[in-house]
C-alpha cells in the first residue's frame, strides 16, 4: 500500500500553520489536515514501512509504503 499525506508534525512552519488556518475557516475548500500517517499505518496493522519526508510548496508531507502481514485477512473486507 502506498501513501502519501500531509505530515503532523511537533512544530508548524509558516505554510503549515496558514494552511491549518484556512482548513479552519474554510473547511469546505481546504479538506486535508495534517496526520500522523506513521503511526496510523502501524496501528492498522501493517510492516515494512519505508518513508520519505518532504516539502511541497512549503508543506510538510510524508509519502509511506507498507504491506500487510502474510496470511492476516482483514477485519473489515469493505474498508479496503
Amino acid at each position: 500500500m502506498g501513501i502519501v499525506s500531509m505530515a503532523a508534525r511537533a512544530h508548524d512552519n509558516a505554510a503549515t500553520r496558514a494552511y491549518k488556518w484556512l482548513h479552519r475557516h474554510f473547511p469546505r475548500f481546504v479538506d486535508c489536515r495534517p496526520i500522523d500517517i506513521l503511526a496510523d499505518v502501524r496501528a492498522a496493522g501493517f510492516q515494512n514501512l519505508a518513508f520519505e519526508s518532504m516539502s511541497i510548496w512549503g508543506l510538510q508531507v510524508m509519502a509511506v509504503t507498507a504491506q500487510r502481514p502474510f496470511g492476516r485477512v482483514a477485519e473489515n473486507p469493505g474498508a479496503d
